[in-house]
């Protein structure tokens, strides 16, 4: 029911996770050898030297032109062109993987990932030792959340090529997905080895210290980071958040300051920021930033559920159950915003604003959005039943949350005395 941080995740684009336009196109590594492996079958005819030079030249220059046409327009943006010129080019060079490539490129960027797939499957297939061909692969497979076919091709990639940054970058990023942090922070350490200069490296890895919660070592990576690029408004804003979680409010909120000079629309710096002041007791300034923060961005679920924690605290419950209100508009599918709206109503202090049916209702589909996975949901589903005066089924989900052991061992205490309230027969009344 409290009021949350968020920690930047990585910018597509920016972090390895996904081709770019910065990605290496393929000017022809097998295309410039072809035309010796065209001529070389025939040198036994070939009496003239200036003859053979001639071929040779005027194959390289065929090739090196039907290149440029298509990567010109790949460049520009201009992706149904590009698509167009390769696909003529195919129609001559069935044979060349970096053509293929190129064309599953511009698929990728037109979001046709089925046919990126095809690309750059047949590229892999022609020409199975490029180790970027096996990276765009992954970074497809990535867009399509199929993560351990991703950590497949980047594993595959990196035995081909392993002074090769960019797969374990992506192999990191798959990992993240999965929540396999150990991995990730292995692949990242890894990119780190390989060039110590690069400040995203060290910004990936203290993205997963925090998802660890292993502040100190966050702290650190975020400095590096920082040391090497001082523009990294992303690395103040993890700093921020791991000083926060050591309770260093100040700390973080000149990290927080100095990430909007650099970053003034960032919705999640003034979300942050506004944790801070909250968590000082200084409610007014947390007030002005969350609501910068939907001002910038007007789905921001977070911003919404911790300006609704922040009207909580300061009791003005109707503001609390309209931003709980917006934050689910604004997300249907977050169960965290249904269980703090249907919490609020089951055990809102002042009578008035409790709705036991409608706490029922929600905290139903909070649960059913988890997958029943998550025993806080089911708390709250006890706690409305309660309200609603149907205490066998109060118990019976009080219980089963506490059957969890992890809910047990963290909320164990104040969960048993809710449940001997409602052996007793009477709800749970926050006070």
């Amino acid at each position: 029911m409290s009021h949350k941080l968020l920690c930047v995740a990585a910018v597509p684009g920016r972090d390895g996770s996904r081709p770019t336009t910065e990605f290496p196109l393929r000017f022809g590594r097998q295309p410039i050898a072809s035309p010796f492996r065209k001529v070389r079958g025939n040198l036994h005819a070939v009496r003239n030297l200036g003859v053979l030079v001639w071929e040779i030249a005027t194959l390289i220059l065929r090739d090196a032109l039907l290149f440029i046409e298509p990567i010109a327009w790949q460049l520009k943006g201009e992706f149904d062109l590009a698509i167009k010129d390769h696909d003529a080019i195919l129609r001559l060079e069935p044979e060349q993987s970096a053509f293929w490539y190129n064309r599953g490129n511009a698929w990728y960027f037109k979001k046709n990932y089925d046919r990126a797939l095809e690309d750059f499957g047949e590229a892999i297939r022609l020409f199975p030792r490029d180790s970027v061909y096996f990276c765009q692969r992954a970074g497809v497979w990535r867009e399509l959340k199929m993560f351990d076919k991703a950590i497949v091709d980047c594993t595959e990639a990196i035995r081909l090529s392993p002074r090769y940054e960019l797969p374990y970058h992506i192999r990191g990023n798959a990992w993240v997905e999965c929540k396999n942090y150990e991995n990730a922070i292995k692949d990242y350490s890894e990119c780190i080895r390989l060039d110590p200069t690069g400040a995203l490296p060290y910004f990936l890895r203290g993205r997963c210290w925090l998802y660890k919660r292993a502040y100190d070592a966050a702290i650190e990576d975020c400095s590096q980071a920082l040391k090497l690029d001082s523009t990294d408004y992303r690395s103040l804003i993890n700093r921020g958040v791991a000083l926060a979680g050591k309770k260093k409010y100040d700390q973080a909120i000149q990290d927080y300051d100095a990430a909007l000079k650099l970053a003034p629309t960032f919705a999640i710096g003034f979300n942050n920021r506004g944790s801070a002041f909250q968590r000082k007791g200084q409610l007014e300034q947390a007030l002005r930033n969350y609501s910068k923060a939907i001002q910038l961005d007007p789905k921001f679920v977070l911003a919404f559920t911790n300006r609704a924690s922040l009207w909580k605290q300061m009791r003005d419950y109707e503001k609390a159950i309209r931003d709980y209100g917006q934050a689910i508009k604004a997300d249907p599918g977050n169960g965290s915003a249904y269980n703090s709206l249907a919490w609020l109503l089951a055990t809102c202090q002042e009578e008035r604003f409790r709705d036991g049916p409608l706490a029922v209702e929600l905290a139903k589909e909070a649960c059913e959005l988890s997958s029943w996975q998550n025993m806080n949901y089911v708390d709250t589903l006890a706690a409305a039943y309660a309200e609603n005066a149907n205490f066998e089924e109060a118990i019976r989900y009080q219980r089963m949350a506490l059957r969890n052991a992890g809910f047990s061992r963290t909320h164990g205490e104040e969960a048993r005395r809710r449940l001997q309230l409602y052996e007793e027969k009477q709800p749970f009344h926050q006070k």
